[in-house]
Order: C-alpha cells, then structure tokens, then sequence
C-alpha cells in the first residue's frame, strides 16, 4: 500500500514537472519582441489618478482626495514633465503596430509612447476605450518607414485555460519595463463587481504599478488575458480574459475605421463642392 501511494505521488510529481518548463528563457525570448512598455503623460501628475485606478472603492471622499490631489500637484506638473507620466505594458495583436492594453493606463493621455524590447521608442495613437472591460487599444506612428511589422501574439482558445496551469505575466512593474513574472491561474470566475457581465481570471503571479496592460501567457506563448489590477493586499491578481479584450478591440477598431471612413466621405464631398463653385 505504501509503495503504491509513493508510485502514485512519484507519477504526479512527474507529470507537474512536465506540465512546468524548468527553464523559461526560451519562452520569454519569444514572446518578449511583442510586449512593450507604454509611457503615458497626462495633462496632471500621475498621483492624483490613484484613486481612479480599478479596484479602489469610490465615495464622496476619495472624491474629495482626487481634487486636492489635482490642485495641490498642478504647479509640480507644469515644472517637471515626468511626474505627468504613467507607466505600464501592452501587446501587439495585429503586425501592422496595432496594441492591446488596459484602460487606465492611457486614459486621459495627451501622449503615448512605446518602447519595444530590442530599444525602438515610437509614439502611439489612440484608437479607443472601454473604460466598463478595462481595454484599451492604441496603433502605432511608424511614419514614413515602410513596411514595418511588429510580432503578434497568438491567442489562447479559453476553453484550454484550466485552473492549476502555469502562466507568465509580461510588464513594466515599478518602471522596470519588460520584466517577466510567473504564476498559474488561481480561478475563472464570473460577474465580479469590476468584470462584470463575463468571466475573468485570476492569477497568483505577482502584479503591481506597472503591470496593467501586460500580458499573461501560457507554456505555449499563447496570449491567455490583459492584466487589469492586483487586489492590495497581493497574492491575487485578475486579468480580462484574451477573447473578450479581442472582442472589445475589434469594436473599438469597427469604430476607427467607420470614423475614418467618414472622414473621408466629408473630405471627398468639400472638394466636389469647390470643383463645382
């Protein structure tokens, strides 16, 4: 009985340690050419949004804190551009430069910018929010350059997502941009008060200031969710599930492309009138 029992607890260990890699070099160098550090200014000092971040409970005082905030660190904004910046991470899902993140990040932003591993820094536009899902998307600037493609992560098919699995989480904790953390889904839940409607993630790789908008990925490389918010007291962290953050995405970019073509319609319609003037 003994024996089996120790075959049995021999059998599982194995089959964890094969299911873990022992080594994720290779998995981060190919994932991390799609992760990129996100830089953006607000038109006030970043400290004053901590009360609008996910997660925090808002009532008549934090209200209150979030005005003083502002007043008080107006005059430090207007002399030192850096206390304006916010730090977090994104993804590319699309090659021609296109960017999932979270929110909260690029909320409010006059400026965006994005630095990809190997170094190159380019400004970024805003494509749009769901303030309601937590996502962002943002396109960006390539200028004049042709034919620039950046690597897309590949997403994970949900229903493969299990409870117990390995993942790593891809940020910029702290400004410490593209770091690398590892965990495994703690819980698929449904309706939380800030994900509400659909299922969210949760995961026990360590999450802080920096990390929302990053990406978790399984041991293929596979894009599994965006990282939303870490609760305060640590050890649990949720993130918006990767086919939900595409479907938000694509309405987001359904929009930019309906406003774009618009434009164009209107463009198009003044020059036919001055033709005919």
């Amino acid at each position: 009985m003994i024996k089996r029992a120790a075959l049995s607890l021999a059998l599982a260990c194995g089959l964890a340690h094969a299911a873990t890699p022992a080594d994720w070099s290779a998995l981060v160098d190919q994932v991390q050419p799609s992760v990129v550090n996100i830089e953006a200014y607000q038109p006030y000092p970043v400290s004053s949004r901590m009360w609008s971040l996910p997660g925090v409970h808002r009532t008549w005082l934090t209200n209150v804190f979030d005005w003083l905030r502002v007043q008080l660190d107006d005059q430090k904004a207007k002399k030192d551009p850096e206390a304006r910046k916010a730090e977090g991470a994104g993804f590319f899902i699309e090659s021609s430069g296109v960017i999932l993140t979270a929110s909260h990040v690029v909320d409010g932003a006059e400026k965006v910018f994005v630095s990809l591993a190997d170094g190159r820094r380019f400004q970024a536009d805003l494509v749009g929010l769901d303030e309601a899902a937590d996502i962002g998307v943002l396109r960006v600037r390539t200028g004049k350059a042709a034919a620039v493609h950046f690597p897309a992560l590949t997403p994970a098919a949900m229903t493969t997502v299990k409870v117990g699995q390995p993942v790593l989480a891809f940020g910029s904790p702290l400004g410490n941009s593209h770091s690398v953390s590892a965990g495994i889904i703690s819980a698929k839940r449904e309706d939380n008060n800030f994900l509400a409607r659909d299922t969210f993630l949760q995961t026990d790789t360590p999450i802080t200031f920096g990390n929302s908008g990053g990406v978790l990925v399984n041991s293929q490389g596979q894009a599994v969710g965006v990282v939303s918010y870490g609760a305060e007291s640590g050890g649990v962290s949720f993130l918006v599930p990767i086919d939900r953050a595409l479907r938000v995405a694509q309405s987001l970019m359904q929009g930019e492309r309906q406003a774009l073509a618009c434009r164009a319609v209107f463009t198009t319609g003044k020059a036919l009138q001055g033709i005919q003037s």
